[in-house]
């Protein structure tokens, strides 16, 4: 289908079209083993996920000889650590620990999510980050192993973690440093005013993480292209080659730098029907 780049693990997000087990059916058939799926409706409070699913999911992996250390699921959009209402708070801490567990049970290391936003607006950004603290120290003391990667957001409707000074406040003070991680989404810091139209601002700006984190932390790639201009704080993926404003720079300096060799990089770009054709594009840099 392609010629892949030893070393390099690049899927697609499956946006929930598919069930639990039948998202490694379509991996197989992408000839990817890298990918990203919602545990059940992303919009809903109700998870779960019956025994027979579980077991299917694990024999498929196996048939298919895939490996759960490149699969990342997204957690709920409906999870909101940030939240200044606390009925929505300790529901959204309570449907992330039975994602987590459910990640636990499917062997799987990761689990994407967003922090969520400030969504009265009044409550300061530091104690909100300081919250957010507590909150997930508290998750990772009830939880096992599942390494929870804080994906950065655009900004968008005063989202938390669109400046990556406070994603690094919040990964700086986690007390079991083995289970948090980073995860870069492309058009999220294209819209939240880091630029990566070039290669040099590209350096920039992965250097700026490895000073202020560490580049060990990173541990999952979302390779998008933004379908508003720069510094837009509005979160809305294009295509890589098609009306994308971020170009193509971050792409090629991604492709072709060792730091990103068997990390997960999962495209979540619209159009199913182009996923062959970018993944072609990119094992083709």
């Amino acid at each position: 289908m392609f010629l892949k780049i030893k070393n390099k693990q690049i899927g697609v997000h499956f946006k929930n079209r598919f069930t639990l087990f039948n998202n490694i059916k379509y991996a197989f058939k992408l000839n990817i083993n890298t990918f990203s799926f919602f545990l059940g409706n992303p919009l809903s409070w109700n998870k779960k996920i019956n025994n027979s699913d579980i077991y299917k999911f694990k024999y498929y992996l196996n048939k298919y000889n895939i490996k759960t250390d490149y699969i990342v699921p997204h957690s709920s959009y409906l999870i909101n650590l940030c939240s200044s209402n606390i009925f929505n708070l300790i529901k959204s801490i309570k449907l992330f620990i039975k994602e987590i567990n459910l990640c636990y049970e499917l062997d799987i290391k990761f689990i994407n999510f967003h922090l969520g936003s400030n969504d009265l607006r009044n409550i300061n950004i530091n104690k909100c980050i300081d919250n957010v603290i507590n909150i997930l120290n508290n998750i990772i003391n009830k939880t096992k192993k599942v390494i929870l990667v804080i994906e950065n957001s655009a900004g968008q409707d005063n989202a938390i973690g669109n400046n990556i000074i406070d994603i690094s406040k919040i990964i700086n003070n986690i007390d079991n440093k083995s289970r948090i991680g980073l995860c870069i989404d492309t058009c999220h810091a294209f819209a939240a005013g880091y630029d990566l139209r070039t290669l040099n601002k590209c350096d920039d700006f992965f250097l700026y993480i490895n000073k202020i984190i560490g580049l060990n932390f990173l541990k999952v790639i979302h390779l998008n292209g933004s379908i508003y201009k720069y510094f837009s704080k509005l979160d809305k993926h294009s295509m890589l080659l098609k009306n994308n404003f971020l170009g193509y720079a971050v792409y090629y300096w991604i492709m072709t730098n060792n730091l990103f060799n068997n990390k997960p990089i999962i495209l979540e770009t619209p159009n199913s029907l182009k996923w062959i054709e970018e993944l072609s594009w990119l094992y083709s840099i």
